[in-house]
């Protein structure tokens, strides 16, 4: 891991911790071969109780590799993937590189960089806890 190497007095090195954001730069493909999948129960029962459905735009914030992301598509929901991480983004728009109904774009979940009342639903399938909470809570007000 990339980082400045600190003493310890267990003879040990520590790394600087990473910005959340970077957590998983160099790990793109050991994430996508060992993510589990989603319950596909679990995503049906989500979206009707969003009410969203076959052409509803979804948001799926901190897309990662887009596990989730290709779920939603596969259901017929139009997909924005924000990913803050270039290397997951990278990988991201390569699974879905000539697939129509999905969108990859640079953001966080406190600042997507979407337009106000875009989205009839917001999603974050396992990034939920590198959040800004209040800041998140605000951006999804402003986009949905």
């Amino acid at each position: 891991m990339a980082g400045t190497t600190l003493s310890s007095d267990a003879g040990r090195t520590a790394e600087t911790p990473r910005a959340p954001t970077e957590q998983f730069t160099g790990l793109a493909g050991t994430y996508a071969r060992h993510r589990p999948a989603y319950s596909d129960e679990a995503l049906r029962w989500l979206l009707a109780e969003a009410g969203a459905g076959t052409g509803s735009h979804v948001v799926d914030i901190g897309a990662g590799t887009g596990l989730f992301s290709r779920l939603l598509s596969d259901l017929g929901l139009r997909v924005t993937a924000v990913e803050p991480n270039e290397d997951m983004r990278t990988r991201l728009e390569a699974a879905f590189s000539g697939r129509t109904g999905i969108v990859v774009r640079a953001g966080t979940a406190e600042e997507t960089g979407l337009p106000d009342g875009c989205a009839d639903l917001v999603t974050a399938a396992q990034a939920f806890h590198w959040f800004d909470k209040p800041r998140f809570r605000q951006e999804c007000a402003r986009i949905l």
